[in-house]
């Protein structure tokens, strides 16, 4: 009867250490972009356009692949210019934690659907600074061990 209380030991103070709430940190770095060797870069647009859907926000904001058909296509310019700055957070403390999906409200401030093993959760954040300005853990749905 010990035994198996004491194998769950560890196991318990594993899922504490994952717990939540927690207030997401900056990942330590430098903060700049990698040293790019040569010269900045000249914008190559290319031509076509991937039709807006009409039930889904705008191109270019909207989902993980930039529009509603995720063509990964994006409208707006990339990354062209001189000592660029990089910015990332650490959002979960749980197992599997990410945030791949995102797109930004009327106000310009960042939406974003976060993923672990436990749950997904909807999280707004201000854009330059990656603060958390709101969280909303949503309920669990039946299939979501199946899609992960």
């Amino acid at each position: 009867m010990r035994a198996p209380l004491l194998l769950a030991l560890p196991l318990l103070g594993l899922l504490s250490a994952c717990s939540e709430p927690y207030d997401p940190q900056p990942l330590t770095s430098t903060g700049n972009a990698t040293s790019q060797i040569g010269s900045a870069a000249v914008a190559q647009p290319l031509s076509g356009a991937v039709p807006t859907n009409p039930f889904m926000a705008s191109n270019g904001s909207s989902y993980m692949h930039s529009d509603g058909y995720s063509s990964d296509t994006h409208p707006g310019p990339g990354p062209l210019g001189r000592d660029m700055q990089t910015s990332s957070r650490d959002g979960s403390r749980k197992p599997g934690g990410m945030c791949p999906i995102h797109t930004f409200d009327q106000q310009g401030r960042l939406v974003v659907l976060c993923a672990n093993l436990m749950q997904f959760e909807l999280q707004l954040l201000e854009p330059r600074t990656l603060k958390l300005l709101a969280r909303y853990p949503l309920p669990p749905r039946p299939s979501t061990f199946h899609a992960l």
